[in-house]
């Protein structure tokens, strides 16, 4: 064994969730101590303590896919929201059900597959157009800065989504969607603050309320527009 790494818990957690314990503490400090993660975005290394927010941002975002059984089971009623989807692209056409089962699941594996990499892009469109970081802040930091304001609300998101299993009508379902969004808001808005600059109460606050609407319009958008585009190429 000599010349080998000892391999321990935190080899074993990154076996099991594809991320390490540097990981794990970086979302929970961006949710209980955020001006520290935003500290050590101003450093090349994040101070050999944090992963990069980005990579995080992209952890949660890829991790749909492995909760699609919670969020969108087949007896679900987004499931029966991309049936109709289906019956109207395909109008004309008479499909089984295993038909249009397989039109689904190919549509969830594009968007799964899409939606971390628009995200991400939209987001990154999100941070170039909030200069709020501070002066001399350069365009990197404020790319990091943004991400890592963003995981809060990406974490709560992700548990969500278990609601939407249960949602029985599409009302209910689009009142979930809205109520997440919501909830995006508020941590991405509540983050911010925390970790913008120590300025004025109310510099801070409308810095922060700013950057809680835009990157969660961003975040709609991106969304939205991955499903439109995946449909389009799907159905």
């Amino acid at each position: 064994m000599t010349g080998r790494e000892s391999i321990g818990v935190q080899g074993l957690v990154e076996d099991v969730l594809g991320l390490n314990i540097r990981g794990l503490k970086t979302i929970r400090d961006s949710v209980i101590a955020p001006r520290k993660v935003a500290d050590a975005a101003r450093d090349f290394d994040w101070l050999g303590v944090y992963t990069p927010s980005i990579r995080i941002g992209f952890f949660l975002l890829s991790a749909l896919s492995l909760l699609r059984f919670i969020w969108a089971p087949e007896d679900g009623q987004f499931f029966e929201f991309l049936k109709s989807q289906v019956a109207q692209a395909e109008s004309g056409q008479s499909l089984s059900e295993d038909e249009t089962s397989e039109l689904i699941d190919r549509y969830f594996a594009v968007y799964v597959a899409a939606l971390p990499f628009t995200h991400l892009i939209g987001q990154a469109l999100a941070a170039l157009c909030l200069p709020i970081w501070g002066a001399g802040t350069s365009v990197v930091v404020r790319l990091r800065l943004h991400y890592a304001a963003t995981i809060p609300g990406l974490t709560a998101g992700f548990f969500l989504l278990v609601l939407f299993a249960f949602a029985s009508t599409a009302n209910e379902l689009l009142i979930l969607q809205g109520a997440s969004f919501l909830v995006a808001m508020g941590f991405d808005t509540t983050t911010s603050f925390r970790m913008l600059p120590q300025t004025s109460f109310w510099a801070r606050a409308w810095r922060a309320i700013v950057f809680g609407i835009t990157a969660t319009l961003f975040g709609l958008v991106t969304s939205v527009g991955t499903s439109i585009v995946t449909s389009m190429i799907t159905f």
